[in-house]
């Protein structure tokens, strides 16, 4: 089962992933862009792969096992070739030795800034750890009709028959690990790549502070990193739901245009754009309306740049359009009554505009605090006045809001595929702030010095005194008084900051989940 389990994994994000990337010739221009690609394509793929071969009632261990066994050989001839080149060795001697010289060539602010964004990072990553092992305690993916009994049915060679408005990426993907290991009672599988959709966000922001040397990114990552476990809750992140899977894929598709070629238009990278936000749209309700803005940007580009294509090209784009809208809204084009009822639910509000409007303001306030709500309402205001950021506030973070508001306010999750564009024009209304402040519009800039003090005795001293220290830290975390600090911390905030208010969507009531993931994460 444990060999099985792990072949299901390597199937869901990474194996067809690679091989679209190398057979499309997919250009990126970091590692952390790799990677993040063929996570989503892999999820795309899959979610094809799954829908027909259970539409031809063939969706069984045998048929995934030989389309494995074909993977893998085209994977090889790619790695062969070298169409795909893959590094996953780390040395962990030379990235330490590179790390301390990196600190001592940046400004006090920048080395605040880049720790902290590494502890960020880490953090996450540690929760992806922490994560494995675990089983689903969300009650929309325990419960008799919802999202894990959609994988099920899938797994069982048909259709889910109680899906009611919700399209089906992240089930069918579920599926996998349940066809392939035989059993469909064993959950951590499919819940283990959870934590990957929030920290490839956070990856995203990173590579986009790397590749622009601008500040304004890694602050965008520290808010969207800060404020999740407040606007979420940890256990939430790592869970199954699909709050969070269509939040990466509407932000991987603006990720996409932000890394796209200013310069020159770039076919490739446009159609890599509709795709991502159409697999939005596939993966949830709510990523449909950035798919509709992100579609909208693409036929403007194609239509400017019209003269460039021949009637080849023209057709090839037609062919590829249909052929990822019936994929991705399949459930959209089975069931549209179904699918259309689902904009519209007023059975969840309370009657009135008025009274709506309280609502919303109240689960805002119940939800994030009056300190976010105070930090993100002026730096979103100060996004106003800088150019990168203004569109994409007048576009995708206030009509949402608002929309929200008075049509969705029946759960605060359904604001999800809004946070990480929330996050990206605050830390632009935060900078903004900082430049008034100062009395200057300059850059906000990564500045590094052309010397550095590489002295690797040094930097292998700290290296050997931080490791001795972590594994202190390790032994004390895993301590029952830790625990207990921990659990009163939890507690204590829960009271007197969301006022014992917060919606609580698991199966256990308690605060003993949640102080079980943070003891782990921080071990």
């Amino acid at each position: 089962m444990l060999l099985s389990g792990i072949l299901s994994i390597i199937q869901t994000i990474f194996l067809p992933g690679c091989i679209i990337a190398g057979l499309f010739n997919i250009k990126n221009t970091s590692f952390i862009q790799k990677w993040i690609y063929v996570f989503a394509l892999s999820l795309f793929f899959n979610y094809a792969l799954v829908t027909v071969l259970t539409l031809l009632g063939i969706y069984k261990a045998l048929s995934i096992y030989t389309i494995f066994s074909l993977e893998v050989i085209i994977f090889i001839y790619l790695l062969w070739t070298k169409r795909f080149q893959i590094n996953l060795s780390i040395n962990f001697r030379e990235t330490v030795n590179n790390f301390f010289p990196f600190l001592n060539l940046l400004s006090g602010t920048d080395k605040v800034l880049i720790i902290t964004v590494s502890i960020v990072v880490l953090f996450y990553f540690s929760l992806f750890i922490a994560n494995l092992g675990t089983i689903f305690y969300f009650v929309d993916t325990v419960n008799n009709i919802h999202w894990n009994t959609w994988a099920m049915d899938f797994a069982n060679n048909s259709l889910p028959k109680l899906s009611s408005h919700f399209p089906q990426l992240i089930p069918a993907n579920w599926s996998l690990s349940y066809v392939m290991i035989g059993m469909t009672n064993v959950h951590f599988f499919p819940k283990s790549f959870m934590p990957l959709f929030f920290l490839s966000n956070l990856l995203m922001f990173l590579d986009l502070g790397i590749s622009k040397k601008n500040n304004v990114y890694f602050i965008a990552l520290i808010v969207y990193g800060l404020f999740a476990p407040i606007i979420y809750s940890l256990v939430f992140i790592a869970d199954g739901n699909g709050d969070l899977p269509v939040s990466f894929f509407a932000f991987l598709s603006f990720y996409v245009y932000l890394k796209s070629s200013k310069e020159r238009f770039v076919l490739n990278e446009y159609l890599l754009i509709f795709l991502f936000a159409s697999t939005a749209a596939g993966t949830k309700l709510a990523g449909f309306y950035v798919f509709l803005l992100m579609s909208l940007l693409c036929l403007y580009q194609l239509i400017k740049n019209i003269k460039s294509f021949n009637a080849k090209s023209l057709f090839g784009v037609l062919l590829f359009v249909i052929g990822v809208l019936t994929i991705n809204l399949f459930w959209y084009l089975l069931k549209p009554e179904t699918m259309a009822g689902g904009l519209d639910q007023p059975e969840y509000l309370v009657r009135g505009y008025f009274n709506i409007l309280m609502n919303a303001l109240h689960l805002l306030y119940f939800n994030l605090g009056l300190p976010v709500i105070v930090f993100l309402l002026i730096t979103i205001i100060f996004s106003f006045f800088e150019k990168k950021s203004r569109y994409i506030t007048l576009l995708f973070v206030l009509p949402p809001i608002v929309l929200w508001m008075f049509k969705y306010s029946s759960d605060f999750r359904n604001l999800s595929f809004v946070v990480p564009f929330l996050s990206y024009v605050s830390a632009f209304g935060l900078v903004k702030i900082l430049q008034v402040v100062k009395g200057n519009n300059s850059a906000f800039l990564l500045s590094v010095k052309t010397q550095a003090n590489n002295s690797t005795n040094r930097n292998l001293l700290k290296a050997f005194v931080s490791l001795t220290i972590s594994i202190s830290f390790f032994f004390l975390i895993n301590t029952n008084t830790f625990y207990q600090f921990l659990y009163s911390t939890y507690s204590f905030i829960n009271k007197y900051y969301f006022l014992s208010n917060r919606i609580i969507y698991f199966i256990d009531y308690t605060f003993f989940i949640h102080v079980d993931y943070y003891q782990k994460v921080f071990a």
